[in-house]
């Protein structure tokens, strides 16, 4: 996340939960504000954005490029008009997409990065 009080509250729900030894959090963003020094690329086995979309389609490529070989997108936060263009950016992006959970007009994709990752489709 990247705002720091957030990023507080994850940390200690971690250790109320008694896994703060399995993660590790930190306020930042995929791109610029990427915290930690290793670039983002086949890091995560999970990646998580609950975020619009106009910034789910703008990130990606990068949360695509993220994730791991067999790792798994979990995109929500935007609402049902947006799925296709979303559904289709993920396409593009390298990944596979999977389910998409509607809940009122809020949609969630869950998408996977192919376990042998291929390039990403070019645009027109």
């Amino acid at each position: 996340d990247v705002d720091a009080a957030t990023v507080a509250v994850a940390r200690e729900n971690a250790r109320r939960n008694g896994v703060s030894a399995l993660i590790e959090a930190a306020a930042g963003s995929l791109g610029e504000d990427w915290p930690w020094t290793d670039p983002a690329t086949d890091c995560a086995d999970v990646v998580v954005a609950n975020i619009s979309a106009p910034a789910v389609i703008a990130l990606m490529p990068a949360m695509a490029a993220a994730l791991r070989a067999g790792g798994t997108l979990i995109a929500s936060g935007f609402i049902a008009r947006d799925e296709p263009a979303v559904f289709e950016r993920a396409r593009t992006s390298g990944l596979v997409p999977g389910a998409v959970e509607r809940e009122g007009d809020w949609c969630c994709l869950i998408a996977h990065r192919p376990a042998e990752h291929a390039a990403p489709a070019r645009s027109a």
